[in-house]
């Protein structure tokens, strides 16, 4: 939500702990520095809602104080730099209204969030952007555009992504993309088809885990599955006694594109049956092409792999989406950072400065609407890369918590080194010049 906020160039007011879920007592937690400067790094304004609570227990004093005065201290640092623009992630309204009808959550928001996870997760630097924004100038600001299942787009929205791939542009896109005109009047074929590589056959489904089970199937050697065996079999259903439906679309390779998985239907037998599997006689389709369009790449995937990140958090499903912004980029990522998932960054900028913020949001996160973090593991020695802007030159690196400078390398545009460690957050500020 501080993320959408901020794309709106709206204020976004985030309600931090204590607040609004609780009304009579304060912590002395980590949570309103955690959530607090979460939210000051992505641009948002933290709120304490409960104030009231303050009258009759002043525990949680300590940690709001510390957090509102390095807001006050820094505070053209949070609101007056800017996100570096590298992925635009597209929330379409029109997709969610007239594509997802009785059913929005489902059929688009879960994909949605699904991406917004996954490029969380692997530190990919993003943005989200919004219908009326799928223009060729706003896209020129981007070099990788992510479209989850955005199956609601119009001629002209289309035409602004041919254009934008063709002139060296990156796309993701996944299952109906394009298949519908923006109110939900479905088409013949993908709109988008040359750009995917493929054309539109049928939709399909897996209704039960008895019937069959969806894989991703490994097929060449590439990029886009680096690191996957030949062969390597990515699950895309959660097996249980009532499953979820696992969704894909059966698409046909066109000229010139190339499939680096198949999508693999594997048949299994119901519990309590007296059979083998036969996972090696299963159904193959294509499941993730690739295409060159113009000067830009484009990765299709034909299931539902950022959905199924959401509810699964397998590793295999987020270096494969991983793996597909850095090849449809052109290996021009912004950042790169060596953290596991549970550190959220952003890198921002203003002029000749540069501000890469890095939160360890972790803790005990229990399963109940207020969170108690009242323990986080200090992670140390992070190694990061920041791409370096054209005809600029590296001044000076220093983190702002630790309040020191710390040494950095420069090599083929980019510039490395590493934090010595990180509790709840820290800043590197690089100043260029």
């Amino acid at each position: 939500m501080t993320k959408a906020g901020v794309a709106m160039d709206g204020a976004a007011w985030c309600y931090c702990p204590p607040g609004p879920y609780e009304s009579l007592v304060t912590h002395d937690s980590l949570d309103p520095l955690l959530f607090g400067f979460t939210y000051l790094s992505h641009g948002g304004t933290p709120v304490i809602r409960e104030l009231t609570a303050f009258m009759h227990d002043d525990t949680g004093i300590g940690m709001v104080r510390e957090l509102f005065s390095m807001m006050e201290k820094y505070e053209n640092l949070y609101f007056d730099f800017y996100p570096v623009r590298f992925i635009a992630l597209l929330y379409s309204r029109q997709t969610a209204i007239y594509y997802g009808k009785d059913d929005p959550e489902k059929r688009y928001n879960l994909h949605f969030m699904g991406a917004f996870k996954a490029l969380t997760h692997s530190h990919q630097q993003f943005n989200f952007i919004f219908d009326e924004e799928l223009t060729g100038e706003e896209l020129k600001k981007y070099k990788v555009l992510f479209l989850a299942n955005v199956a609601c787009l119009s001629d002209e929205q289309v035409e602004a992504i041919k254009s934008f791939v063709l002139d060296g542009g990156g796309l993701i896109a996944t299952q109906q993309t394009s298949l519908y005109d923006e109110e939900g009047y479905k088409r013949e074929d993908f709109a988008l088809k040359e750009v995917f590589g493929v054309s539109y056959e049928k939709n399909g489904k897996v209704e039960s885990y008895g019937e069959m089970v969806p894989y991703l199937e490994v097929a060449i050697d590439h990029p886009v599955v680096k690191d996957f065996p030949l062969g390597k079999r990515i699950p895309l259903s959660v097996p249980g006694w009532t499953p979820e439906p696992a969704a894909y679309v059966d698409v046909k390779p066109m000229k010139g594109s190339m499939v680096v998985a198949n999508l693999f239907l594997g048949s299994i037998p119901i519990f309590g049956e007296v059979r083998e599997p036969s996972l090696q006689t299963g159904i193959k389709l294509p499941g993730v092409v690739i295409n060159l369009y113009g000067k830009g790449r484009s990765v299709y995937l034909a299931s539902e792999v950022e959905r199924h990140y959401l509810r699964s958090g397998l590793n295999s499903c987020l270096n494969l989406l991983s793996n597909a912004v850095e090849w449809a980029s052109g290996n021009s990522k912004p950042l790169e950072i060596s953290a596991p998932r549970c550190v959220v960054t952003n890198l921002t900028c203003r002029g000749s400065r540069m501000a890469l913020h890095v939160i360890n949001y972790t803790g005990n996160m229990y399963e109940t609407s207020a969170y108690k973090a009242d323990y986080i593991s200090t992670i140390r020695k992070l190694k990061a890369k920041v791409k370096v802007p054209p005809e600029k030159k590296i001044k000076e690196v220093s983190l702002l918590v630790r309040k020191e400078r710390i040494p950095f390398e420069i090599s083929e545009g980019h510039m490395s080194f590493e934090i010595p460690e990180i509790h709840i957050y820290e800043t590197v500020l690089i100043n260029l010049e």
